[in-house]
């Protein structure tokens, strides 16, 4: 059996940490018997006009890329998803961002489906990677799951007519649909005849097993870790005025943020208003190893996220024995206990965040148990091979459908 996984939010060589939960269940697949390759959508950007590292980076992702033993296909194509684009052009005018993509990729997916034969296709987010899929299934005859990851994908299709009856179409055609909590797979439902599956984030239980930078390793003082996109959803701004809420009862505890996006010069603005400087530290983009790295040795791990499907950080941290802090309401609410596996807060809550750092950091019975009690829940339900096993088991179902 093999499968192929389509994808545009995927790792590339210039970042490998980018859609790496798709990257490691492909592998963990692999791990059970299917034969996984992916297919990921790439901005096409000519290298005489990759004026900026960013987009030199682009320019230079190669057409096919073997990596950690999975074979990729990077599809060229006159493609851009950046907020702007998709706010003001792909919402409103769908075309641009499916039959536009489709067009411009046909050729190379014909070449693909026939070295690769794949029997069935993966698509991940309903554009413009579950259009590519839906356009494959037609014309070559074979089945596609479409998993849904995106509440923020969903309801900007909702809010436009034209996007709205091609996601449904998309989403009800499908051989099987799969998403991360029980308020993405309500929506769903209505647009499907079939069970929607829910089926978590995971995290790899060999993440212990990173290469240490010395650059990176061994803080002098005990440290908080959010990882995470610099966007408002993301609550970092609620998470440093919690911090400056704890700084006089713990006054050597900082703050590492890793990430980048379009908040950062607000957040860098907060952190010198409030004098944080020397305790928030706004660390960029990292790689996955990195990142590892700062959560094996962060004392807890705080995203107050909000619209968050799941998380895969929240996994992984649980998987490192790392106490979790995160919001009320949202997909990982639906996996943790509060107080068994870490800490849920109200939104946009500094005040909340900051007891919840306090308890934690000054209960250290708590902290140790509320770890272990992570690590245990990720062993048996939040793991890679847990959720690889659940969707070949969907594969196969497909496919004993279609005989």
């Amino acid at each position: 059996m093999k499968s192929l996984w389509l994808c545009d939010y995927y790792p590339r060589p210039h970042d490998t940490a980018m859609g790496i939960w798709g990257f490691k269940t492909m592998q963990a697949l692999q791990n059970q018997g299917v034969d996984t390759v992916g297919m990921a959508p790439t901005p096409w950007i000519p290298r005489a006009l990759a004026l900026n590292q960013s987009m030199r980076h682009w320019a230079h992702v190669p057409d096919q890329w073997d990596y950690q033993g999975i074979k990729s296909y990077y599809l060229r194509c006159l493609h851009y998803p950046h907020r702007w684009v998709a706010k003001n052009i792909y919402n409103t005018w769908p075309y641009w961002d499916s039959e536009w993509v489709w067009k411009g990729c046909k050729q190379v997916i014909d070449t693909v489906i026939h070295t690769e034969k794949p029997d069935v296709l993966h698509a991940n987010f309903v554009f413009p990677s579950g259009y590519l899929a839906w356009r494959m299934s037609h014309k070559y005859h074979i089945p596609y799951v479409m998993h849904e990851r995106s509440p923020q994908r969903l309801n900007a299709a909702m809010q436009h007519s034209r996007r709205k009856r091609l996601y449904e179409k998309i989403v009800h055609d499908a051989h099987a649909v799969i998403t991360l909590n029980s308020s993405l797979a309500q929506a769903l439902q209505g647009m499907t005849d079939k069970s929607v599956h829910r089926i978590p984030a995971a995290a790899d239980m060999d993440s212990m097993s990173f290469t240490k930078n010395p650059g990176i390793s061994r803080r002098s003082k005990p440290y908080i870790l959010s990882v995470g996109a610099l966007n408002a959803r993301k609550g970092h701004w609620y998470l440093i005025h919690a911090l400056e809420l704890v700084r006089e009862h713990m006054p050597d505890l900082q703050c590492v943020i890793v990430g980048d996006g379009p908040e950062r010069a607000r957040l860098e603005r907060l952190i010198r208003a409030l004098n944080l400087q020397e305790r928030v530290l706004l660390m960029g983009r990292k790689s996955h190893a990195e990142v590892m790295q700062l959560m094996h040795e962060c004392v807890l791990f705080a995203l107050p996220s909000q619209a968050e499907a799941f998380g895969t950080v929240y996994a992984e941290a649980l998987s490192m024995k790392k106490p979790i802090i995160a919001c009320h309401g949202e997909g990982i609410g639906e996996y943790i206990q509060d107080g068994v596996h870490g800490i849920l807060v109200e939104p946009k809550n500094p005040k909340g965040i900051a007891n919840a750092i306090q308890q934690l950091i000054e209960d250290v019975e708590l902290r140790l148990r509320i770890g272990k009690a992570g690590l245990a829940l990720v062993e048996a339900r939040l793991s890679y091979a847990a959720i690889a096993q659940s969707i070949s088991s969907i594969y196969k179902e497909i496919l004993n459908g279609q005989e």
